[in-house]
């Protein structure tokens, strides 16, 4: 389940349950005016082999 405020952006699961999702958990503001946001976000793999979860 995803934290309050995340938004699953990609969500791939197949009929065998195995699943990838890249989920946006926030964004970093700069203290520079003219300077993008940018998007925090997690990818989530599960298959039979694997479970990982990978934060930036």
């Amino acid at each position: 389940m995803a934290e309050p405020g995340a938004v699953d952006l990609i969500h791939l699961e197949d009929a065998d349950g195995d699943r990838c999702i890249v989920r946006v958990t926030g964004r970093y503001k700069h203290d520079v005016l003219m300077t993008p946001d940018v998007l925090q976000a997690e990818v989530l793999a599960h298959a039979s082999f694997v479970d990982a979860r990978l934060s930036g």
